[in-house]
């Protein structure tokens, strides 16, 4: 078994339109739409991602398929791209690169693709270590910052 993280898409599955998580159970992943039971909203944009190494899952990701941005961040072709919406990796894995890992992997299977993330406040220092374009909303009020890379 390899050492490297692999990248699945566990959702929209074809065939599939459930709101229901498509996560297993498990207490290593702490927010509550990656609970089995937990009903979610998701739209036919959404995709999930399971990355695994060594068959135990690491890292989940939710990311947005052509999203809706504001025009006050001046990306014009950012709703062509791609959005993490939400990432999160495993208790016990945390600050050993595996999101960065993760992010790599989600690049290869959409080569060519603008890729932001709208993060909490308290995760600023994890995309900025990536490297990725800090923006700020030109319009302000509750806009959050967008981090961008091309």
């Amino acid at each position: 078994m390899s050492d490297e993280l692999v990248i699945r898409q566990v959702w929209p599955a074809p065939h599939g339109r459930s709101v229901i998580s498509p996560f297993e159970a498990s207490e290593d992943f702490t927010q509550a739409c990656w609970q089995a039971s937990e009903v979610i909203a998701a739209s036919p944009s959404d995709l999930f991602y399971s990355f695994t190494r060594a068959g135990e899952e690491i890292v989940r990701m939710i990311a947005v398929d052509h999203p809706e941005v504001d025009s006050g961040y001046g990306v014009p072709d950012a709703g062509e791209g791609l959005e993490i919406d939400f990432l999160e990796v495993a208790d016990g894995y945390r600050r050993q690169g595996f999101g960065t890992q993760a992010i790599g992997l989600l690049r290869r299977q959409h080569p060519g693709r603008i890729m932001f993330a709208r993060p909490p406040e308290s995760e600023d220092a994890f995309w900025q270590s990536l490297g990725w374009d800090h923006l700020r909303n030109a319009r302000g009020g509750d806009n959050p910052p967008l981090f961008l890379s091309r």
